[in-house]
């Protein structure tokens, strides 16, 4: 069937075949089914780092094999989706190209890193990636990006203000708790948040 990647995996001596059927194990027992917790495996993206197998997926997010050992990764712990529709491994970092954007994942530490300033892309619209000198490259549809790989320091939020509010289109002012009766029902709160 038509094949989306493939990979070699040197711990299991098995090929890893993603294909429009689910994902398929190639050793010396012959061509089978990779399951996991009984299910089919339906893999958009395969990259393989000794000891370790990284198996994308459509919907499922990202899955890690070593040797017997599973780690699961979704948007419960951390990823922005789980449609993964591309994978590359440069150095210790782990690319994981989202149909909503880019995440990049440290492989030593097993952990999605948050503070990195990556470009507003999607990741269909990233043709590729590389890493020289704790600068990433990214090449686009809008054209090649520099990223630094140095984790910024999380900026607190600015604070914000309640200017005034709005009840029924008309402009109204509180000093306390309210109740308003149920005709009352179209409610707007307009805030500023000075932020330079």
């Amino acid at each position: 069937s038509r094949t989306r990647a493939v990979r070699f995996d040197e711990g299991e001596k098995a090929l890893f075949v993603a294909g429009k059927d689910g994902l398929q194990q190639v050793n010396k027992k012959g061509i089978q089914p990779y399951l996991i917790g009984g299910k089919e495996v339906f893999a958009t993206s395969l990259w393989y780092k000794y000891p370790r197998l990284y198996i994308a997926t459509i919907n499922d997010g990202l899955w890690i094999k070593e040797n017997d050992q599973l780690q699961h990764f979704t948007t419960a712990n951390a990823l922005f989706s789980n449609t993964i529709l591309r994978l590359k491994v440069t150095g210790n970092y782990l690319w994981l190209f989202l149909n909503t954007g880019l995440q990049v994942f440290d492989i030593e530490t097993a952990k999605v890193l948050q503070h990195i300033d990556l470009p507003v892309v999607k990741g269909d619209n990233i043709f590729d990636v590389a890493v020289k000198d704790n600068f990433a490259y990214l090449t686009t549809a809008k054209g090649i990006y520099k990223v630094p790989m140095n984790e910024v320091v999380p900026r607190p939020a600015p604070q914000g203000y309640l200017d005034y509010v709005l009840v029924n289109n008309k402009d109204t002012f509180f000093n306390g708790n309210i109740e308003l009766p149920f005709d009352k029902n179209d409610v707007q709160f307009f805030f500023s948040s000075p932020a330079f």
